[in-house]
């Protein structure tokens, strides 16, 4: 139970899975389920340059992951 607590919902996907957003979705309904209040979400899709490109947040410091050196 969450009970009414605000949750930031956040995924880390490869480009290669192509139904993320349904994904997100399944996510979000069983944290409102759980009596979860969505106060965000933030989708980050890795994989081609193309897609980095396009979903890159506008900083870098909101990236997740692991950094080039910590790989």
């Amino acid at each position: 139970m969450i009970d009414g607590g605000g949750v930031l919902v956040a995924g880390l996907f490869s480009a290669k899975q192509k139904d993320f957003v349904e994904i997100m979705s399944v996510l979000v309904s069983e944290v409102e389920q759980l009596g979860g209040r969505i106060v965000g979400r933030f989708v980050q899709v890795e994989g081609s340059r193309a897609t980095r490109k396009v979903m890159r947040p506008a900083a870098r410091r909101t990236w997740i992951g692991l950094t080039r050196r910590g790989r």
